[in-house]
């Protein structure tokens, strides 16, 4: 968006996805507690929603109809799907009840 504060899955309900995408935040982590909200503002849907951190070395972008799970894909990041599975270095495990719903708050700290 306009003011970097929000994000949206798919913008254009006329047009198929053809890949994955993903966002980067523009502030590094050195070190300390982080802490950070993401509120789901419309019903959840697709190959994987992700929510996590990872380093600048992860690929933003996968085209080609490649769908990927891109946070937790890699050793350089760690996601949560909206299925309810954490990644990392492209395995999972089950973490929490799967999250669809619009208004649906995920708290992640680091």
């Amino acid at each position: 968006s306009q003011d970097n504060r929000c994000t949206y899955f798919f913008d254009n309900p006329y047009t198929i996805s053809r890949g994955t995408a993903g966002i980067r935040g523009n502030r590094s982590i050195e070190s300390g507690i982080h802490y950070f909200e993401v509120l789901v503002k419309e019903p959840l849907y697709g190959t994987a929603v992700m929510i996590g951190y990872g380093t600048d070395q992860v690929n933003l972008h996968y085209e080609n109809f490649d769908y990927v799970n891109l946070v937790g894909n890699d050793s350089n990041s760690w996601g949560l799907c909206h299925k309810g599975t954490c990644w990392h270095n492209g395995l999972s495990y089950s973490y929490c009840d799967p999250f669809f719903d619009k208004g649906t708050i995920i708290g992640v700290l680091l």
